[in-house]
């Protein structure tokens, strides 16, 4: 009986220092800004049945909690949470971000426990995590976001330090792009001044002085060619900006460095048909004017003798050249032979004549020579008064003529 009532009262001391050093966890608990959770899992959803401490580190009661569906899925970062149900199990703390009730978020150590006579409650400790950790996973965080960046840039991402002085260049980071952009490697990027050798000499010099600017301005860009490690010349534009330390002294240079040879190939295809167009515009022009030549036969005497056929272009040329021509030789009478044109129709028929009228308005003759019956035939269908106009057989006929009318 005496060893019943020791025995009890052995058990009752034991219950006393067990809550007293739950209760003293509990307190350093909260102290640290940490919650533990009882939670109560089915299936894969964790149900809180007791919490303490959620408040001062989520934000949220212990009443709140109680409410939750799934206590994970309401608290733990969406990117995080795959990461800590599988992780439940296991025998290390898991480090992930929770959710607070201001939508801010805070690291925490993650350690949980079961009993194997009750496997369906996880005891969970959550713990705030110390600066340490908080920037180590921000860092993380940063990191990832940055090779997200980095990855989708059509281009290559670049930091360089500057060893001895600005000339003198160390690559600290250059993305992976490089190797099947150039065929080197991000090692050998790394060799100082490597980026000097793998331009064109030619452009070397400029992009040395496009780089001293850029120091002075702090930012800037300069394009030149690469000579890739297979023998390929490529077209890129470095845009880049100057890294300052904590003291405002410059340290370096950070940019991305793009491809853009198919670019300039279509500005130089472009070029080449402009070019291509001026060229034969100018040959048009040439053509056009030996093909309405205006020959003085005298002071007062000018000639143009017509070759092929007589399109509308060609007709106005025609008239603009016997005008400026009459103006300037300050001729009386103008021959127009149309010997050399197969064919005259309606159209060109009126245009003979407005050409005639035109002239006749600078105080000059006009006399058409090499007139055929064809010729002939489509003057007189326009119905248009003839009589100012003097038409001849031939050429010789026309100059003829000109030479009489002086006598």
């Amino acid at each position: 009986m005496t060893d019943s009532r020791e025995e009890m009262e052995a058990l009752r001391a034991a219950l006393r220092a067990a809550e007293a050093r739950a209760d003293g966890l509990a307190a350093a608990i909260t102290g640290a800004s940490g919650t533990a959770v009882t939670l109560h899992a089915v299936d894969g959803v964790h149900r809180a049945l007791a919490v303490d401490g959620t408040e001062a580190l989520l934000g949220h009661t212990a009443a709140e909690c109680h409410d939750w569906p799934d206590f994970w899925r309401a608290v733990v970062h969406p990117e995080d949470l795959e990461r800590v149900l599988a992780g439940l199990t296991g025998p290390g703390p898991i480090c992930a971000r929770l959710r607070r009730r201001d939508g801010s978020h805070v690291d925490v150590a993650i350690h949980t426990a079961t009993r194997a006579d009750q496997p369906d409650l996880v005891h969970a400790l959550l713990l705030a995590c110390g600066e340490s950790r908080r920037l180590a996973a921000e860092n993380r965080v940063l990191r990832q976001r940055l090779d997200g960046f980095v990855s989708n840039i059509p281009g290559i991402a670049w930091e360089s330090y500057f060893q001895q002085s600005a000339e003198m260049m160390t690559v600290d980071y250059v993305s992976e792009v490089i190797e099947p952009m150039s065929g080197y490697t991000v090692e050998e990027w790394k060799q100082p001044n490597f980026w000097l050798e793998l331009i064109h000499p030619d452009d070397r010099a400029d992009a040395s002085a496009d780089a001293e600017a850029i120091f002075q301005r702090g930012r800037g860009s300069s394009s030149y060619r690469w000579i890739t490690r297979d023998g390929r010349t490529l077209w890129v534009t470095s845009r880049m900006s100057i890294i300052f330390a904590d003291d405002g002294a410059p340290i370096g240079l950070r940019g991305v460095t793009m491809d853009e040879t198919s670019i300039k190939e279509a500005e130089a295809q472009r070029l080449e048909a402009r070019m291509r167009e001026e060229v034969i515009r100018a040959q048009e022009a040439t053509l056009m004017a030996l093909s309405t030549p205006l020959i003085p036969i005298d002071d007062e005497t000018v000639v143009m003798p017509l070759i092929g056929t007589l399109d509308p272009r060609r007709i106005e040329q025609v008239q603009q050249t016997l005008l400026d021509g009459v103006a300037g030789a300050r001729a009386k009478t103008v021959i127009v032979d149309i010997t050399g044109v197969p064919e005259i129709d309606a159209q060109s028929a009126e245009a003979l004549l407005r050409a005639a009228r035109a002239v006749a308005l600078l105080g000059a003759e006009s006399v058409i020579t090499g007139i055929r019956p064809d010729v002939a035939a489509a003057l007189v269908g326009l119905g248009a008064d003839l009589r100012s106009l003097v038409t001849l057989g031939t050429l010789k006929a026309g100059i003829a003529y000109a030479m009489n009318r002086r006598r």
